[in-house]
């Protein structure tokens, strides 16, 4: 069998690797396609390096917006390779262009994380997610909401596997938590923040950067390790030395040292969906600065606050969380799975490739 697997950022690649491992231990021929949409080295190679991701066969170099040009590269690839399925993963503008290409080439199409909504069409991700899941033959679910999200869509073939961020936390945990990288920055365990910003209606906003630097100006300790969007904006809006003189700034991170950073951390801010899942999974509580919840399930169990840009809210629930821990009683370690959905997913595959023949 042969499988062609797409990914172009971040959560693609931390999502992937255990998958690629299980296909490789079972003999089953990979190709990967990167479209280079996170193309600085910081947000791409250096995750296939950290993650031991065999290097992509394919490379388009296509940045995030070029979905067309992305669709048309995966689509020569496809029709190239033959393959019996394409894998893509998430919600992102590349795992759209895969799915498309797929679409187009009479191949079916495996999604790794179906079914999630945040039931906000104004949002590229939902829109993206509501078209791949569309074309998908396979559904593999995160969680038990995602899969009747689909139910309710009249999806076939749709599986609650578990989440793969949950297997990968927990194969890395004993490293995560030997790391200790808080040390290297001057702050105390359990007592310092980690914030990331990357989303272009947060950060293409000269007003709302303004407004992260006055929201905090009486917090300290606050480790914002910075995509470089966010930098360059930060540059061309002149608050860049600012947030230098407020924040904690470093560059991108590789995987495991994001999450020890998360691990030793107080809370996390954030508006990157995957980081809020990845906080919980570590037992970290986040504060989400989106304005819909990406993971309602966590708003439910009380880990998550979803509070936008709003100055108020967002220093009331770092209060709350400072305050009121009731959270740590709603901690469902069955929520995301067993750890095992990259075994499950690859099994599933391999049945519905057999029942094709």
């Amino acid at each position: 069998m042969k499988i062609v697997t797409v990914l172009g950022t971040r959560p693609n690649f931390i999502k992937a690797y255990l998958i690629s491992q299980e296909l490789k231990r079972k003999n089953i021929q990979e190709v990967i396609i990167h479209t280079g949409q996170h193309y600085d080295y910081k947000m791409s190679e250096i995750f296939f390096k950290d993650l031991g991701i065999p290097k992509p066969d394919y490379t388009t170099n296509l940045k995030g917006t070029q979905i067309n040009e992305m669709t048309i590269k995966i689509r020569e690839i496809i029709a190239k390779e033959h393959p019996q399925m394409v894998l893509v993963y998430g919600d992102t503008n590349s795992t759209l262009a895969g799915a498309i290409a797929a679409f187009r080439e009479g191949v079916p199409i495996a999604h790794v994380e179906g079914g999630v909504r945040s039931f906000n069409l104004e949002m590229a991700e939902e829109r993206n997610r509501i078209i791949i899941d569309h074309y998908s033959a396979l559904s593999f679910t995160p969680n038990e909401l995602s899969k009747k999200n689909l139910e309710n869509e009249s999806k076939e073939n749709v599986y609650f596997t578990g989440d793969v961020l949950n297997d990968s936390v927990l194969h890395n945990l004993e490293a995560i938590k030997e790391k200790k990288l808080y040390k290297n920055y001057g702050v105390v365990d359990s007592e310092y923040y980690i914030m990331t910003l990357h989303r272009q209606e947060t950060v293409d906003v000269k007003e709302n950067l303004e407004g992260i630097l006055e929201t905090f100006k009486d917090l300290k300790d606050i480790i914002f390790p910075i995509h470089p969007r966010t930098k360059q904006n930060l540059t061309n809006f002149n608050l860049l030395e600012a947030f230098k003189k407020k924040f904690i700034l470093i560059d991108p991170l590789t995987y495991l040292d994001m999450l020890s950073l998360v691990y030793d951390s107080k809370l996390v801010l954030t508006d990157s969906g995957g980081i809020q899942k990845e906080a919980y999974f570590l037992h970290i509580p986040c504060v989400a600065l989106m304005d819909l919840p990406v993971v309602p399930e966590l708003v439910d169990l009380g880990w998550n606050m979803t509070v936008g840009l709003d100055r108020e809210k967002i220093r009331a629930a770092i209060r709350s969380f400072s305050t009121d821990q009731k959270y740590l009683k709603n901690f469902d370690k069955h929520l995301y799975g067993e750890g095992k959905a990259h075994s499950q997913i690859v099994n599933l595959i391999e049945t519905y490739d057999t029942a094709q023949k």
